[in-house]
């Protein structure tokens, strides 16, 4: 697994990142951050991602941020104090097999990873997004399944014809006391039988 991790400039370092700055929960859903981020980094995060293509053939892949928050809380007494945290968010985990897919991985991980940001300043009265400190993209190798549990068919079978045409006179189902409507169950059952020398009564099968 590798492991990117970007630190996000402050509002005072890059105007790229001037809307990097404290914003209250309710006020977030009308200038959400994350679309900003990933707008100002997305040319370095393709960077990263054809990189990794170049060199596993094929990804999978999620972006996270780490957060900082704070919130109002009130004690026991009615004072206040303030609470600092910091949050990650992930996006969904998807495979990459080709520089074609990576335009629309990181167009989806921007509505995951908003959708949670505005989740966590809702989450209670009186919370605050301080910032975004860091972007992290996670890249593993993609391993394809490949079936392994087929077995090919010997090449003398395989060139071989054959015709299954059971007879069901004599075998009798004992479920139904009937003539057995399983003639190519009884067939196999007495191709083994034989094979393992039951040779009398093999209309006795069932």
């Amino acid at each position: 697994m590798s492991k990117w991790v970007g630190k996000i400039p402050r509002s005072d370092e890059n105007p790229a990142y001037a809307f990097n700055i404290p914003i209250f929960g309710h006020k977030y859903k009308e200038n959400p951050y994350i679309p900003q981020l990933i707008s100002a980094s997305r040319q370095k995060i393709k960077e990263v991602y054809q990189t990794e293509l170049h060199r596993k053939e094929q990804i999978k892949t999620a972006i996270a941020v780490k957060c900082s928050y704070s919130c109002s809380r009130r004690e026991i007494d009615g004072s206040t104090y303030t609470d600092y945290m910091y949050l990650y968010h992930r996006s969904g985990m998807r495979p990459i097999l080709s520089e074609g897919d990576i335009d629309e991985h990181i167009t989806r991980s921007v509505g995951e990873l908003d959708a949670q940001v505005e989740e966590a300043l809702l989450r209670g009265s009186g919370y605050t997004l301080l910032g975004i400190l860091t972007i992290y993209i996670e890249v593993y190798t993609l391993h394809r399944g490949t079936g392994g549990s087929f077995i090919p068919t010997p090449k003398k079978l395989a060139n071989t014809k054959c015709t299954i045409n059971p007879d069901n006179q004599g075998l009798i189902d004992l479920e139904t006391n009937k003539l057995s409507e399983k003639c190519l169950q009884g067939a196999l059952g007495c191709y083994f039988a034989y094979q393992d020398g039951h040779t009398d009564h093999l209309e006795r099968i069932f």
